[in-house]
Parts: C-alpha cells; sequence; structure tokens
C-alpha cells in the first residue's frame, strides 16, 4: 500500500479511506496497475519527472506476460511494452518465463526501474 510519506505525487485507488482518491474525469499521464514492487517503483520513478500517475492496485502470477521478439511468441517486448498496445506497459514477474528458486522482488525492482527510464524517454519523446 502506498502513502503520502513515500509517493506525495502519486494518487492510489484503493479501499483504503486514507488514501487520495482518483476522480475518474481527471487527466493523467499513465496508469500503474499492480502494486507491489514494481507499480511503487514505477509510480515514483515517473511521478519524480513530473508525470501524474494512478496506481490501481492489481497483480499478475510469474510467466503470463511473457517478454520476448516476437508478438506470436510474448506479450511484452524488451521495454516491458505490449506488442499489441503500445502505450500499455507490464512491469512486474509476470514477464519472466517462470520463476527461479529465490525471491524474484530485487530483479523486478531493477526490471521496473529500467521500464520507467524507457516509459519517460518514450513519453518525453511523444512515442506515447
Amino acid at each position: 500500500m502506498f502513502t503520502d510519506r513515500f509517493l506525495p505525487e502519486v494518487m492510489t485507488v484503493s479501499r483504503s479511506e486514507s488514501q487520495p482518491k482518483f476522480k475518474t474525469r481527471e487527466e493523467v499521464d499513465f496508469v500503474i496497475v499492480g502494486s507491489g514492487t514494481a507499480g511503487g517503483v514505477l509510480a515514483r520513478e515517473l511521478s519524480t519527472n513530473g508525470f501524474s500517475v494512478v496506481v490501481l492496485e492489481q497483480a499478475h502470477l510469474l510467466g503470463t506476460c511473457r517478454m520476448g521478439n516476437d508478438p506470436a511468441t510474448s506479450v511484452v517486448d524488451k521495454y516491458h511494452r505490449a506488442h499489441d498496445v503500445p502505450n500499455l506497459f507490464i512491469c512486474d514477474g509476470s514477464s519472466f518465463v517462470s520463476s527461479g528458486r529465490g525471491q524474484p522482488t530485487m530483479t523486478i525492482q531493477a526490471l521496473a526501474f529500467r521500464a520507467a527510464e524507457h516509459i519517460t524517454r518514450f513519453a518525453r519523446n511523444g512515442e506515447i
């Protein structure tokens, strides 16, 4: 759960009454589906770069949105961008082909930081 103390620029849609509320008529630059490690990293990085962000709390299991170059065998490309929807980025453990023996949290965080850099670049260049 995100709090104002950690993410002052980020609105979170949640069940908690203490969280800022998002009104559906407000315009935002990015909507992040998924909290946890990747959602938090992406929200912080994008809001720090001046974008308005809404986080919808949801999760994907590992391996459900495979990363790869071929749209026939994968869901997202090397930038976490969906092959079929250019402004959809999936940045969590779901892009892993399978899980390893240990917890994937640090790897997910590293990939989320990397994805935030690419998303910021795409947005600033008008590519999304």
